[in-house]
């Protein structure tokens, strides 16, 4: 083994360990964006689904292709942001509400209205773009030392 690539290979490992944290604190702001965007989607909006009655109240679904309406508000309550692992750039977006796995996996014709993927794709050139400009910015800053 050359001499020195020990001690090489363990600089570069923290690098990348660092980088990819830079890259997780970078991610959160946008993150955030995504939550408050996918909070408005399902509470707001017009629905062209069925009507139908609930005790005293009126409520109008969803219709194939709308993001779910809000009804009691348990699955805009339950939309989480969680640290995966902020040290390897790791963040976890999703909903712990019992009906939100559904809602996101099953066929519309089955009663499901995605609204995670949806928003993910809408948001995801942003949330890249901020981990990237944070990676180059730190690697930059190191490599000038």
């Amino acid at each position: 083994m050359l001499k020195g690539a020990k001690e090489f290979i363990a600089k570069l490992e923290r690098l990348k360990s660092q980088a990819q944290f830079e890259a997780g604190k970078a991610m959160y702001p946008e993150v955030l964006k995504l939550d408050a965007d996918t909070k408005k989607a399902i509470s707001q909006g017009a629905r062209s689904g069925k009507l139908y009655k609930r005790g005293n109240k009126t409520h109008q679904a969803s219709a194939q292709g709308e993001y779910p309406k809000t009804d009691r508000g348990e699955l805009v309550a339950s939309l989480f942001i969680e640290d995966g692992d902020l040290r390897k750039g790791k963040l976890i977006y999703g909903a712990s509400a019992p009906h939100a796995k559904p809602l996101e996996y099953k066929p519309p014709s089955q009663g499901g209205r995605p609204w995670l993927k949806p928003q993910f794709d809408k948001w995801k050139g942003d949330i890249g773009k901020a981990a990237k400009k944070a990676i180059i910015k730190f690697m930059a800053k190191e490599f000038r030392k």
